[in-house]
């Protein structure tokens, strides 16, 4: 129900959320966000991200960053950083001013991206594609929209080189 994807040092998210009452309805919200302290990034599939929870999600998220970063494995299970898992990521991305990764399995594991272009939900991989293809952010998300109806025609884009750099602070949960 969403097109979050990393291309070419692009976080991008569309904005169009299914209401939780009416199914078949939507409203209009961001689902890529910077974290407070602007050393990372995140996208997520699933929930839609309320602002009553950042600071706690983003706190988990620093804490697998961190292992991330350090850790050299192309893909680490989520077992191995946190005793329980981020329940409102089903698919997403994270990024940092120089690195990317993939949130697969339902939150379970973190994949490397490397630099890859990736995508996720109904309509991410569709704009991965178009991107990879060369096409314009501006171009493909109508396209998206018109082969996704749960993907809307408006994004967010989040630069990695806006970021500021990563920083390991020994977080710990």
């Amino acid at each position: 129900m969403t097109a979050i994807v990393y291309h070419d040092g692009k976080l991008i998210g569309d904005r169009k959320q299914v209401a939780l009452v009416i199914p078949t309805a939507f409203e209009d919200g961001p689902k890529v966000f910077i974290s407070r302290d602007k050393q990372f990034a995140y996208g997520a599939t699933g929930s839609a991200i309320d602002e009553s929870i950042r600071d706690e999600l983003e706190h988990k998220l620093r804490v697998v960053l961190e292992r991330l970063v350090i850790d050299k494995r192309d893909v680490v299970p989520l077992e191995d950083i946190l005793e329980d898992k981020i329940d409102c990521f089903t698919h997403g991305t994270l990024m940092t001013r120089d690195q990317q990764f993939g949130i697969m399995s339902y939150g379970s594991r973190f994949r490397r991206l490397a630099g890859h272009t990736h995508g996720c939900g109904t309509g991410g991989n569709l704009l991965a594609a178009m991107l990879k293809c060369g096409m314009t952010i501006k171009a493909a998300m109508p396209v998206v929209e018109r082969l996704d109806l749960l993907t809307g025609s408006k994004a967010d884009v989040i630069y990695a080189s806006r970021l500021k750099p990563f920083v390991i602070k020994g977080t710990t949960l």
